[in-house]
Order: C-alpha cells, then sequence, then structure tokens
C-alpha cells in the first residue's frame, strides 16, 4: 500500500520549464557562453547552479547568472500555469511531498498562486538538499515509510 507520494515540481506539478529555459537563454544572450544540444536536453534534470555549470561558467559567473535567473525566476512565478489535474490532488488523503530542482521560495509562491499550497505537507527544493537520492533517503526515515510504500510522480525517467 502506498502511504507516501512525492512529486516532481516542473512540469509535473507547474508548467514552468519553459519560462527558466527561456530566462536562461535571455541572461547569457550577451555573453560569449553558448548553449549546447546536451544543456538543452537535460535541463532541468539537475538543478539551475548545475545546469549553469555545463555551460562552462566560472564560480563568480555562475553566482551571478544563479542570482539573475533566480530574481527573474521568482518575478514571473505568476506566469506560472498548473500542470493538468493539479487541483485533484486534493482529494488524495496520503502523505504528499513535493521534491525539486527548483528553489523552496519559488515552488511556494507558485504553489499559492495556484491555490495548490495546502495540498503538500511537505515542500523541499533544491536549497533544501544536497542530492534528490539522499533526500528520498531522508524522506523514508522522517515518514517511517518502507520504498515500495512510496510512489515517485515526475515528468522524467
Amino acid at each position: 500500500m502506498i502511504k507516501l507520494l512525492v512529486f516532481d515540481f516542473d512540469g509535473t506539478l507547474a508548467d514552468s520549464r519553459k519560462i527558466l529555459f527561456n530566462l536562461v537563454k535571455k541572461e547569457i544572450k550577451n555573453s560569449e557562453y553558448r548553449i549546447s544540444k546536451a544543456f538543452v536536453k537535460g535541463f532541468g534534470d539537475k538543478p539551475l547552479n548545475g545546469m549553469l555549470k555545463m555551460i562552462g561558467l566560472s564560480n563568480n559567473e555562475l553566482n551571478y547568472y544563479d542570482k539573475n535567473i533566480h530574481k527573474d525566476f521568482l518575478k514571473n512565478a505568476k506566469k506560472i500555469k498548473a500542470c493538468k489535474n493539479l487541483k485533484s490532488l486534493k482529494k488524495i488523503r496520503i502523505k504528499k511531498i513535493v521534491l525539486s530542482n527548483s528553489i523552496h521560495k519559488f515552488i511556494s509562491i507558485v504553489l499559492k498562486n495556484l491555490g495548490a499550497e495546502k495540498y503538500f505537507d511537505r515542500i523541499l527544493g533544491a536549497d533544501d538538499f544536497e542530492s534528490k537520492i539522499q533526500e528520498f533517503r531522508k524522506i523514508i526515515k522522517i515518514y517511517n515509510a518502507k520504498p515500495r510504500e512510496m510512489a515517485y510522480v515526475g515528468d522524467r525517467v
């Protein structure tokens, strides 16, 4: 029996990936850096900071771009639309957690704008953990669940 549902955010609960990708393109447009096919294909698989490393930014540049993109991303939170069936999660009576590579503040703002923040028992953004795998292990312990009692819902393998 499933006791715990863990949801990805971008592309699963909210349609935010396109906005974030466009913000990244806009931010690096006038720089010497280019977005590779590998970057496009893997976009969203890692936190933004990890994705920006793929472009080849130095640590100083990485902090600068990461900060600017996050600031713009927060400004665009109201533009984010819910993915299909978000409202149906309200009816599910087991523990629900969001575990995402987006930042916690952004997830919270978007869910609040969509009227869905109360659907989840916990929200974990990329700024709350080191790796999703490690965080899954912590979640299992915190909620005293066995791996077979937990389901992950996402839009990627």
